[in-house]
């Protein structure tokens, strides 16, 4: 009885929830971990497991922060006002990285804003977290 018990704790603690990042041809899923103690993130940064596949090849972690690129560049502090975003830079390629200021999910965020007109691109500004060990 005290093996099983081992066993079934660590599930008990660890859950996440399937998210899926609506994107140009393809949607992809990502499992988000959760911390069942305080029913919170499990650190200051979201950790999500690309491809709902939980290992550290498929790790990532978002910080709050959404690339997204215009088909045509429209005033920047009037987006960012009318989003809830703040301009954190413009990168060389275009695209810009905005923090989200609401509190609501990274990738139900990045979906939200995908629906506007002048969208070319968005997504978490993901960070890879496997490293050579």
């Amino acid at each position: 009885m005290k093996k099983l018990l081992l066993l079934i704790f660590p599930f008990i603690l660890f859950s996440g929830d399937i998210l899926i990042l609506k994107s140009g041809k393809r949607d992809l899923s990502f499992l988000k971990e959760t911390n069942f103690r305080n029913l919170q993130s499990v650190s200051n940064n979201s950790i999500y497991y690309m491809y709902g596949i939980k290992n550290e090849n498929t790790k990532v972690v978002s910080d709050g922060t959404i690339v997204i690129g215009f088909i045509s560049t429209p005033n920047i502090e009037k987006f960012s006002e009318e989003n809830s975003l703040k301009l954190i830079r413009r990168n060389s390629s275009g695209t810009y990285i905005f923090k989200n200021l609401e509190s609501i999910d990274i990738i139900k965020r990045s979906n939200q804003l995908s629906n506007l007109d002048n969208i070319k691109i968005v997504a978490p500004n993901w960070k890879r977290v496997r490293g050579l060990k």
